[in-house]
């Protein structure tokens, strides 16, 4: 087997190595590349890290997208409850208080009071009354029999606002979750590539200082330190990319 493929055996190696150790736990992202939907581990969490249950709890506690979901579920039970209110009993209680010296109102007024008499029939009273106060007391008791249906379809277009609410909700929260095992998952992957990419640094780094005392006592030829130079070149330029890929 030659160098290069002996390189690429051993980043292989290095790279399921990595994963393993993800999958076991050892990772602990501590941000996301989905506008910081997990927040720090050493903020939140201590020193056990983030796990997945507790990011996607957070992401729905804290996410704006729930709470206006949430809040139109409230607005859907409210409706609810408004329509049902069609098929209520309802009783008012109304009182008025009117002042003035209107002659039809003050000749209406003393009717109503009962305090009507002879000496009101007088032109000059009926014409130029004195200013009357009129207290009027009402209560109006209303029991629904036959609306035409109409408080049936009220209810039942609200019970479907109701489950398309719920839906919704469900929905945004489904998304999110996704969003979350992405950002997660992304981070945990972008760690294990950039474990992996230091590690095969250094592994061509001691690699090219063994061929480079072989070159010296003349055991191998040139050719063999420039293509060990050259694969820890690409090792290196694979380093600075996981690197910046790294939240």
């Amino acid at each position: 087997m030659n160098h290069r493929g002996l390189m690429e055996m051993i980043l292989l190696a290095v790279f399921f190595w990595a994963c393993f150790q993800a999958e076991a736990g050892s990772f602990s992202p501590v941000s996301t590349p989905e506008g910081s939907l997990a927040p720090a581990a050493g903020q939140t969490e201590g020193a056990e890290g983030l796990t997945l249950p507790k990011a996607e709890e957070l992401a729905l506690r804290h996410n704006p997208l729930v709470r206006a979901t949430l809040s139109g579920r409230h607005f859907a039970d409210a409706q609810l409850s408004e329509a049902q209110a069609g098929r209520w009993p309802l009783l008012q209680f109304n009182e008025t208080f009117t002042h003035g010296n209107n002659p039809v109102f003050v000749f209406g007024s003393l009717l109503e009071q009962r305090r009507f008499g002879p000496q009101n029939f007088d032109i000059n009273s009926l014409n130029n009354p004195e200013s009357l106060s009129n207290f009027r007391t009402s209560m109006t008791f209303k029991v629904p029999l036959f609306d035409q249906l109409e408080s049936g379809i009220r209810i039942a277009q609200a019970r479907i606002g109701q489950q398309q609410a719920e839906m919704q909700k469900e929905l945004v929260k489904q998304q999110l979750r996704l969003e979350v095992i992405r950002a997660y998952y992304g981070v945990l992957v972008a760690q294990a590539r950039k474990e992996v990419a230091e590690e095969a640094v250094r592994l061509a780094e001691a690699d090219v200082r063994r061929i480079r005392d072989l070159f010296e006592t003349g055991l191998v030829v040139q050719s063999d330190l420039l293509a060990a130079e050259v694969q820890l070149a690409e090792f290196r330029q694979q380093e600075i990319q996981t690197a910046g890929d790294w939240p």
